[in-house]
């Protein structure tokens, strides 16, 4: 809606509510926002590859860390635009939620969500994510905080505005559903 529309609007709501006048207003039909539109359609999906994933550690290296790669198939069943946040503009961020105790996988990210990805109303993307853990460690042991293995969920935030960070009113977020990981000793 335009400024000069809703400034307008506005104006004429506070005329009727001075001079007493119990007429109603009837509400806007778009909900505005300085931070973007707000998501309206049904949730993005998102599949992974697999039920369940093997971990396989490193070997000979002071500071161990266990890989597993995921397959992740995100389709946006909107009919609106979505921007998946990202640290570098290229590549999503994801977020990998534990079903127990606190997972080794679990990211450490300090970037503040960028866009550069765009999902088209409809589209799939596929992207294939590299998952490292454990992402901290005990200074004095060396030794990893967090249990390699265990049931996790993978999840993206997209947005409806490309500033994915203030995007209040647009966010929405899309989860696979629950998969296992087993290190390998």
């Amino acid at each position: 809606m335009p400024l000069r529309s809703t400034m307008l609007t506005l104006l004429s709501t506070a005329a009727l509510a001075l001079v007493g006048c119990a007429a109603e207003v009837p509400a806007p039909t778009e909900q505005l926002s300085t931070d973007g539109p707000a998501f309206t359609g049904p949730p993005p999906s998102l599949t992974l590859d697999r039920m369940s994933y093997v971990a396989v550690g490193d070997s000979n290296v002071a500071r161990r860390q266990w890989r597993f790669a995921i397959v992740a198939t995100l389709r946006n069943d909107a009919a609106e635009v979505l921007y998946p946040a990202t640290c570098d503009g290229r590549t999503p961020m994801v977020n990998l939620g534990s079903y127990s105790s606190g997972s080794a996988y679990e990211p450490v990210d300090a970037c503040v969500g960028l866009a550069g990805i765009e999902l088209q109303p409809y589209a799939v993307r596929v992207d294939t994510i590299s998952i490292v853990g454990p992402s901290i460690f005990d200074g004095k042991t060396g030794v990893g905080y967090g249990a390699l293995s265990g049931t996790l969920a993978l999840s993206y935030t997209l947005a409806t505005c490309t500033d994915v960070d203030r995007c209040r009113a647009g966010i929405v977020s899309a989860t696979s559903g629950p998969f296992t990981v087993t290190a390998l000793p």
